[in-house]
C-alpha cells in the first residue's frame, strides 16, 4: 500500500538461524578489516527508472555504518511499501546467510546501518535497488571500497534470489551516459546477447546476476574475495582488446572463450563472442599455423 512521504523507516530484524541455499558464489576467504566502532560510508551507483516517462537514471546510495546494535534505517521519499520491503529482504539475506556474506552478521549485532540516496526529495518506488542495498551494507559493515563505475539494477528476496525487474533498456542507456563500466542486472530478466549492440559490448560490461553475492565480484572488483580472478578477468579483456585491434580473430575469440568461462553471466564478451563465432577461422588458423612454422622474419 502507499505510505507517507518523506518517510524513515527504523526497523530490527528478527530472524531464523542460517541456513545454506542453493547455488551462488561462496566467498574463499574474509573479506575486509576487523570492525570497529567507527563510522564507514560507501556510495553504490543504483540505477532508476520512470517506464511511463522513459527515463532512467544512476544514483549513488550511500551507506553508513555506526555503533548500534542490529537496526537499518532507511530515508527518502518513499512513495510504495515495497522498496522498504526490498531494504528489508536485503538485510535479511546478509544476516541469514554467513557463509556467502561472511562477517557481515557478527558486524550487525554491534553496529546500526542508515542508508539514503542523494536527492532526498525524488519519489521512489519498487523493489529493483535490493542488489545495490546487499552490496552497499556489506561494504559498509567490513568497510570495503566499492567501484565507482558499476551500477546495480535488481530485486534480491532473503534467499539472496535476484529477481526480475523493468525498463533495462533504459536502464543500460542511461548507464552508458552515465560513464559506469559494468551493469549488474537480473539473470531472471533472461537478456538476449543480441540485443545488445555490439557497441554497447564493447564499451560496457553487461553481467547478468542470479544470486546476490555473486555481484560482489563486480562490486568489490580486486579488493574482493575473488580478487586473482578478476585480475585475471582484466587480463583476457586486454588480450581480447589487443587481439582485435590486430585482427587477431583466434586469439579474440580464445580471450572471449576464457573470460565467459571465468564469467558465466558477462553477457558483452557473449555478445563479442557472436560474429567471431560465425566467421570461417580456418583460413586464420592456417596463417598462424604457417607464421609460427617460418618463425619470426628477419
Amino acid at each position: 500500500g502507499m505510505i507517507a512521504s518523506p518517510w524513515l523507516l527504523v526497523a530490527l530484524l528478527t530472524l531464523a538461524p542460517a541456513h545454506n541455499p542453493s547455488g551462488g558464489v561462496k566467498p574463499t576467504e574474509p573479506l575486509g578489516t576487523p570492525i570497529s566502532a567507527k563510522l564507514a560510508q560507501v556510495k553504490v551507483n543504483t540505477v532508476w527508472v520512470i517506464p511511463e516517462l522513459r527515463h532512467a537514471w544512476v544514483e549513488p546510495l550511500t551507506a553508513v555504518r555506526k555503533p548500534g546494535g542490529g537496526l537499518y534505517q532507511l530515508e527518502g521519499n518513499i512513495v510504495q511499501r515495497d522498496i522498504a520491503l526490498s531494504v528489508r529482504d536485503a538485510v535479511a539475506f546478509l544476516k541469514l546467510h554467513p557463509d556467502l556474506a561472511p562477517g557481515f552478521a557478527e558486524g550487525y549485532r554491534s553496529h546500526d546501518l542508515y542508508f539514503a540516496w542523494e536527492d532526498a526529495e525524488q519519489p521512489r518506488a519498487g523493489p529493483s535497488a535490493g542488489l545495490s542495498v546487499v552490496v552497499a551494507a556489506y561494504a559498509a559493515m567490513l568497510d570495503l571500497p566499492v567501484l565507482s563505475d558499476v551500477a546495480l539494477t535488481g530485486a534480491v528476496d532473503e534467499s539472496g534470489k535476484v529477481r526480475a525487474v523493468a525498463g533495462l533498456s533504459l536502464k543500460l542507456d542511461a548507464c552508458r551516459q552515465a560513464g559506469m563500466r559494468t551493469l549488474c542486472l537480473p539473470a531472471a530478466d533472461n537478456v538476449d546477447p543480441r540485443d545488445i549492440t555490439l557497441t554497447v559490448a564493447a564499451d560496457m560490461r553487461v553481467v547478468a546476476i542470479g544470486h546476490a553475492e555473486e555481484a560482489f565480484f563486480e562490486a568489490f572488483g580486486l579488493n574482493g574475495p575473488r580478487k586473482a580472478a578478476y585480475d585475471r578477468l582484466l587480463n583476457l579483456y586486454a588480450d581480447y582488446r589487443r587481439a582485435n585491434a590486430t585482427h587477431q580473430w583466434v586469439d579474440a575469440r580464445m580471450a572471449l572463450d576464457d573470460i565467459i568461462e571465468l564469467c558465466p553471466g558477462d553477457l558483452s564478451a557473449r555478445r563479442l563472442l557472436i560474429p567471431l563465432r560465425e566467421m570461417d577461422m580456418r583460413p586464420a588458423a592456417a596463417n598462424r599455423a604457417t607464421a609460427a612454422a617460418i618463425g619470426p622474419s628477419d
